[in-house]
Formats: structure tokens, C-alpha cells, sequence
């Protein structure tokens, strides 16, 4: 039911596969919008790919309030797509937004917290790239070059550290 005055107030998104919940009472809300917490992995992925849509269609807003959900109510241990979630969270932050220590923030959790993932070399790299072309400080760069290379010896991005910042 579509109640703002109390009980749950839905909005739907891609045709209606992607639901959004916010509870209400007295028609105050209750909590921040989120999603149902009984999805499966094809669900998330459908989430996770619909973002990539609403940022193109510069919906950032509603991107975060999905991603962000998907971030609070599924954990790692359980779904492999968190931290492909996480990295697109932390690009919103460093591409959209622009907000360079919040994207610092959230790339070094995720080089901290998943490892053996395609996602935590991914998230050292960004990091040096904003040392590089936003941030700039060689120090910081240099030392996320090195922590690189020791912990991903012959990746393929690290012929990729002094590329110019055009594409950044």
C-alpha cells in the first residue's frame, strides 16, 4: 500500500522490478529508503546494473539510496557482490560527486576488506590515480604505487600508474 501517512510507502523503478520501501508513521518517515532485505544474488546484480542506468541519467540521488541499501542489508560473507557494489559506491564519490576523501575513505576500505577480489587492486589503483590527478600529492602516490606493486607483483594496471588524467 502506498501510505505516507503510516505504514510502508514503495516506489518502483525499471518497470517495476526494483522496489524501494520507506516506512511511515503519522506521516513522518520512519526510516532511510531501502530494499527488501529478501532478495537473491540475481536480484543484487539487477540492483547493482539499474545503478549504472540512474547514473547515466544523472539519478545519483536514488543510485546511492540503492547501492548504499545493498551496502546495510546484505553482508559480504553471504554475497560475492558486495564489493562490486562497494567500488561503484566509491566511484559515485570520485567520478560524480567529486568528493575525493570520501572515495579515498571508502577505495581503502575496500583494498582493506576484500581480499583476493578483482575489486581491492581495482581500489589501490583509483587511489593512486587521485593522488595523481585530483588530490595531488606524489608522496601518497608513490607510496600506494609501492603497496601496489608488493601486493599485486606483474598486475596489469601497474603499466597503467602514469597514464595522463585526461580519462580521470
Amino acid at each position: 500500500s502506498n501510505d505516507k501517512i503510516n505504514g510502508e510507502y514503495t516506489k518502483y523503478f525499471k518497470n517495476g522490478t526494483i522496489e524501494l520501501y520507506r516506512t511511515y508513521g503519522n506521516g513522518v518517515p520512519k526510516e532511510k529508503w531501502g530494499i527488501s532485505e529478501k532478495l537473491n544474488s540475481k536480484q543484487l546484480d539487477a540492483i547493482l546494473e539499474y545503478s549504472q542506468t540512474l547514473i547515466n541519467e544523472d539519478d545519483i540521488k536514488t543510485a546511492l539510496r540503492l547501492l548504499n541499501s545493498i551496502m546495510e542489508k546484505y553482508s559480504y560473507n553471504d554475497n560475492v557482490i558486495i564489493p562490486k557494489v562497494h567500488l561503484k559506491l566509491a566511484d559515485i564519490y570520485n567520478i560524480e560527486i567529486n568528493d575525493y576523501d570520501r572515495a579515498l575513505k571508502e577505495y581503502t576500505i575496500i583494498s582493506e576488506k576484500y581480499q583476493n577480489t578483482k575489486e581491492q587492486p581495482l581500489a589501490i589503483y583509483k587511489i593512486i590515480r587521485i593522488y595523481k590527478c585530483k588530490v595531488l600529492s606524489a608522496d601518497m602516490e608513490l607510496i600506494k604505487q609501492n603497496e601496489f606493486l608488493n601486493m599485486f607483483p606483474g598486475h596489469e594496471l601497474a603499466h597503467s600508474f602514469n597514464n595522463d588524467c585526461t580519462g580521470d
